[in-house]
């Protein structure tokens, strides 16, 4: 059957859809790696996180989200339209040796926990993503819980909360598949099965390819915050990283990508366009 003027203008559409979302995709992730070099220059040690909760909060835009900032251990960000989720990013990080990024071949290398998380969050935020977000300190000690706490009773118990972080990769393998992990369990507790599945069924609709990650080794923030209040319904979305705890963490910057483009359709999903 010989193609119609239609069928070829329907596929040329279709066609430069995807190049722009793909363009689109590439300079999110410009940006991202420009803030966490931005973010990087900043003192943001385990229980010395103040100056970056200050400079953060003269960084943000509020033009779609009002800030809570009642609790001086975190910043807490309300979007200002309709939302049901809550995403947590912890600010803290662990001592290294050396603090300096590098991309090549589609690789970034440098001390990704969890700056690149924060740094996607900043992202979303200038996109006016609807979600709520909260920056938490002490997150490397296991000390976050009260602040998770506190922001789940301020944005309401049918919230769902999901803790940005990196993922531990197990081997190079795992890192250099470029996806991210959904898992549904920790070390300390099972997660919320509905916001799981809720996810999972996102990123199978739109070819966001992901891991389940079915290790339960991990101990991370939203472990310790559904193990002291069992009612919040969280989960973990993960940015599986190679070389854990140093200088030299690795991620696939195609990991980053997935990320973003998972927020892209669920603020899609809000307001019908990406």
């Amino acid at each position: 059957m010989l193609a119609t003027p239609l069928d070829i203008m329907s596929n040329v559409c279709y066609t430069n859809n995807r190049d722009c979302t793909r363009r689109n995709m590439n300079k999110g992730v410009d940006y991202i790696i420009s803030k966490m070099r931005e973010y990087s220059k900043i003192p943001s040690l385990t229980y010395h996180e103040q100056d970056m909760l200050a400079y953060l909060e003269q960084d943000i835009p509020t033009k779609h989200y009002d800030l809570d900032k009642s609790n001086p251990q975190c910043l807490l960000y309300r979007y200002k339209g309709k939302t049901k989720y809550l995403v947590l990013a912890h600010i803290d990080r662990i001592e290294v040796e050396e603090f300096r990024f590098r991309r090549h071949n589609g690789r970034l290398t440098g001390q990704l926990d969890n700056v690149i998380s924060v740094a996607t969050c900043r992202y979303l935020i200038e996109q006016g993503t609807p979600v709520d977000f909260l920056f938490t300190t002490q997150e490397e000690c296991l000390q976050s819980a009260d602040q998770i706490a506190w922001a789940y009773e301020q944005c309401g118990n049918d919230y769902f909360v999901m803790d940005m972080d990196i993922d531990v990769a197990l081997n190079e393998k795992e890192v250099m598949r470029g996806v991210i992990s959904l898992r549904d369990k920790d070390n300390l507790a099972p997660y919320c099965n509905e916001v799981v599945k809720e996810m999972r069924r996102i990123c199978d609709e739109n070819e966001i390819a992901y891991s389940t990650k079915d290790d339960d080794w991990l101990v991370c923030q939203i472990g310790t915050a559904i193990d002291a209040v069992p009612k919040i319904k969280g989960m973990y979305l993960g940015l599986p990283i190679g070389n854990y705890h140093s200088h030299t963490e690795y991620v696939l910057t195609s990991c980053i990508s997935k990320m973003v483009k998972l927020f892209r359709c669920i603020k899609k999903e809000y307001n019908g366009s990406t």
